[in-house]
């Protein structure tokens, strides 16, 4: 894969209609290497970027794509196509069809460490879960994991707080808050977009 961009790098998550362009340009150069594995990721992307846009039954026809050309040993792009059709399912609204792709998507990417996905995958059972209380114990499950690689995310630890403050637990969110405020106040795009969510997770981490 020498010769191919590390295709993650193109997202733009604020316009998914152009990323699935600049993915799909790539498209060519990938038949024309051999590199089934990079291939298969990069549809399972091209699939996220359909469901983004609420194409869902392009998205699955993308994954079905992805599913047939899948071999054993292509580990890593196992564990992307199964969190991607479990993504697919829960941006549709199918939560309970998205948790097992999502569990099967955790496990494997364990098995093979591949921390990052494992962590990506817990924060999907976090928002597919059914319950408040279910949603907990993944968010908190996906920062535990992620205090072994000596990481945080803010993401993860303001869905986590939230999901405390909803279920009445407004004393153990704030540290999680805080570590929210900290990791996400200086985001650019947050900044010019949203700068009301930083400000209410300022005052609910109890900075001054």
């Amino acid at each position: 894969m020498a010769d191919l961009p590390d295709f993650d790098k193109l997202w733009n998550y604020q316009d998914a209609a152009a990323t699935e362009t600049k993915f799909r340009e790539l498209l060519p150069a990938t038949e024309r290497s051999g590199e089934g594995s990079y291939r298969a990721q990069l549809l399972t992307q091209i699939a996220r970027t359909q469901g983004l846009q609420d194409r869902f039954d392009d998205a699955h026809a993308t994954l079905d794509s992805v599913e047939k050309m899948l071999t054993d040993d292509q580990k890593l792009a196992r564990v992307r196509y199964l969190l991607e059709r479990g993504r697919v399912f829960n941006s549709a609204g199918q939560h309970a069809k998205a948790m097992p792709l999502f569990e099967a998507s955790r496990k494997l990417a364990e098995a093979e460490k591949f921390p990052s996905y494992a962590v990506d995958a817990v924060h999907m059972l976090a928002i597919a879960a059914p319950t408040t209380k279910e949603q907990i114990e993944w968010n908190l499950r996906g920062i535990e994991r992620l205090e072994r690689e000596g990481k945080r995310d803010g993401w993860i630890s303001e869905e986590h707080a939230e999901c405390l403050l909803a279920a009445g637990h407004a004393d153990e969110a704030t540290p999680h808050f805080k570590v929210a405020y900290d990791l996400l106040k200086s985001d650019s795009w947050l900044l010019k977009n949203e700068p009301a969510k930083l400000e209410r997770l300022r005052r609910l981490a109890g900075e001054r």
